[in-house]
């Protein structure tokens, strides 16, 4: 990732070498169902059926340059790739942050008496908070995504009336058998067009999921000939 910056704190105009700490990544997911045969997957830590995994993992440090130039006031301009972000000054902290969003309503419907329904919302969240120190800087970086979705389809239709001979709900990849079902095929949870699958209509699934993503951050100002400044461009995308 290439960084470039307008920052309005003179003294600061030059190359700079930032070193990214190790992620602390966290990830959490909830959901909710009303299937017959299919349950959320037992929770490792409290032995219920409600759904929450927490994924917490490490990874190794990130090197990547920074430009900054010149400039009066209390704002600033970073340059990700093709995007301007702005920024602005905190008291002694910098702080540049954007978010990036996406939201979905997809329907499908037959008037012989069928109905698909995706309605998603996703969404990136991050944000930079930086203090400079003549030639020293620290900072962090931390990052939030969440996924929002929910899928409704009809339990009972007619496939030769609507030619939809099966189901398009993503059942499969986020239920388990429930081996508490009662008058169950023990098979695995779906919705099939001539059976009652789930408890009322429509049959509903919904999932929530988001990640955060932390990193501490330390910069140095430095010279073009400065080797280390090369290694920190190999990765690096133009704006």
């Amino acid at each position: 990732m290439f960084l470039a910056a307008c920052n309005p704190a003179g003294g600061f105009t030059g190359l700079w070498i930032v070193n990214q700490s190790d992620a602390v990544v966290t990830d959490d997911t909830t959901g909710s169902e009303n299937f017959v045969e299919g349950m959320f997957p037992v929770s490792t830590t409290t032995g219920v059926t409600d759904w929450i995994i927490q994924d917490d993992r490490t990874t190794n440090d990130d090197l990547f340059a920074v430009y900054l130039t010149g400039g009066p006031g209390k704002e600033a301009f970073m340059f990700v790739g093709a995007d301007v972000v702005p920024g602005i000054k905190e008291g002694s902290t910098w702080l540049f942050s954007w978010s990036n969003f996406d939201n979905r309503d997809i329907r499908y419907t037959h008037p012989a008496g069928y109905t698909y329904t995706e309605k998603g919302e996703t969404s990136t969240d991050t944000i930079i908070r930086i203090d400079f120190n003549g030639d020293r800087a620290t900072g962090t970086l931390s990052g939030v995504s969440t996924n929002d979705t929910t899928w409704t389809e009809t339990d009972l239709w007619d496939t030769f009336a609507t030619t939809q001979g099966s189901s398009q709900m993503p059942v499969n990849s986020y239920l388990e058998v429930d081996p508490a079902a009662v008058g169950g095929t023990g098979g695995p949870p779906r919705n099939r067009p001539t059976d009652a699958d789930c408890l009322s209509e429509p049959c509903t699934l919904t999932v929530s999921a988001s990640t955060t993503v932390d990193y501490v951050i330390t910069a140095r100002m430095t010279s073009e000939d400065d080797p280390e400044a090369f290694s920190a461009f190999s990765g690096a995308t133009d704006p």
